[in-house]
């Protein structure tokens, strides 16, 4: 992100000769393409073994992640993997900041929504258990305020949807 400001400072057509001049630059293109390097070999072991399990008339097996999502949704075009895991990485960071910000401000407002907040973690967490999973399960006004946050001010859905590639 901050390689983009730099380069949004230059004028237009002077943003190909600051790209080639800029370290940070060669360093964003560097880990674009070590990022690909680590993308690749998974991707290759996956539809090798998806051919091979078609040749012994097996299904073939499916990965419940974003890789095999995106294979399925290029149905067999080309597309760019390592693009694809950074943007769902900055749609994830800046999706879920922008959640929690909101939440935050609209907590804060609510001088008698943070004592009962308070009061209710304090409650939960005071059990022997601390801070796990199932505490999280019994934090009912918190699962509500932070649902409630998310209808009056849901995110940008469109902004990262599949159909940009």
């Amino acid at each position: 992100m901050a390689t983009a400001l730099n380069i949004r400072q230059w004028p237009h057509f002077l943003r190909p000769l600051a790209y080639r001049l800029m370290p940070q630059c060669r360093e964003l293109e560097n880990d674009c393409k070590r990022s690909f390097d680590i993308i690749n070999p998974v991707l290759s072991k996956r539809r090798l073994e998806v051919e091979e399990r078609k040749k012994k008339g097996l299904e073939p097996k499916k990965y419940m992640d974003a890789m095999q999502w995106m294979e399925d949704a290029a149905k067999g075009r080309w597309y760019d993997p390592a693009a694809s895991q950074m943007a769902f990485a900055i749609a994830a960071n800046f999706t879920g900041a922008d959640s929690l910000s909101n939440a935050l401000l609209h907590i804060c407002a609510d001088q008698k929504l943070v004592e009962e907040l308070r009061a209710e973690i304090i409650e939960v967490l005071g059990g022997e258990g601390g801070l796990n999973k199932q505490a999280l399960t019994k934090m009912h006004l918190m699962d509500s305020v932070l649902k409630e946050q998310q209808r009056l001010k849901p995110i940008a859905v469109g902004k990262f949807s599949p159909s940009f590639y």
